[in-house]
């Protein structure tokens, strides 16, 4: 690994499965101690530059459905000798590094259903998308069309300096059942998951267990927080919180 330092910015040359590479000291992990030895081992795995995921990245967002950026994504991966699901993986992290870097804030996350709908995820200990759901519980009967199979979420957004952009409890608007309902609200550790997935205007997840990484059930009225607690309390999620939508900061 080559380091050249100059006023203007820190470069590192690594070299991975495509090649050499060049790679900004902004685009390393903050936990990484850049000097020593730990960026080589960080960096020596990455499939693209950081350049090059986010040209890649922003091409997959002109993309108007999912099977366009599935061949996108296979087609780069073919020509960097690498599998779909890994460049799928690293395009992710890259994802959900940027997001961290430029914003500043609790980046929470919210996912609204119908009251219906809410009693069956507290059963079954968590949010899946249709492919996880299929597979835990095959006994189920799921609707033959959804627009996505991953579960949609909206996310607060903050700029560089902490100052909110856009609150995730109104977007979710566009991203959630039709309907009052529920609002599930989720702690940002859930960026840590495998399946996250920020790299589309609404972020994604496959299986999101509600133990750990919700901290929060929104509702409309005082008969559904009763029936919330209830149903949260015999779940052992007593450390999840109910409170009435409208009260929400």
């Amino acid at each position: 690994m080559a380091i050249n330092n100059n006023e203007a910015r820190r470069e590192f040359v690594t070299s991975g499965p495509a090649g050499r590479r060049l790679v900004f000291l902004h685009d390393v992990p903050d936990q990484v101690d850049v000097t020593g030895g730990q960026v080589a081992d960080v960096l020596r795995d990455r499939i693209l530059d950081a350049s090059e995921a986010r040209g890649l990245l922003s091409r997959l967002a002109l993309s108007p459905t999912e099977h366009g950026k599935k061949m996108l994504i296979t087609q780069i991966a073919k020509s960097n000798g690498v599998t779909y699901e890994d460049l799928l993986a690293e395009l992710r992290t890259h994802a959900r590094e940027n997001i961290r870097a430029r914003e500043k804030g609790n980046l929470r996350h919210y996912h609204r259903t119908s009251f219906e709908r809410f009693q069956s995820v507290v059963g079954y200990g968590g949010l899946m998308s249709r492919s996880v759901l299929r597979e835990k519980h095959p006994e189920i009967d799921l609707p033959g069309w959804s627009a996505s199979d991953s579960v949609m979420m909206g996310r607060d957004k903050f700029d560089s300096n902490g100052k909110v952009l856009a609150k995730g409890i109104d977007t979710v608007e566009n991203a959630g059942a039709s309907g009052k309902g529920v609002i599930f609200v989720f702690k940002e550790d859930l960026m840590n998951l495998s399946g996250y997935d920020a790299m589309g205007e609404y972020p994604t997840i496959d299986d999101l267990p509600l133990k750990g990484y919700c901290e929060a059930v929104l509702v409309y009225n005082g008969e559904d927080a009763r029936k919330a607690r209830r149903l949260l309390d015999d779940a052992g999620l007593t450390d999840v919180k109910v409170s009435m939508k409208d009260a929400w900061v």
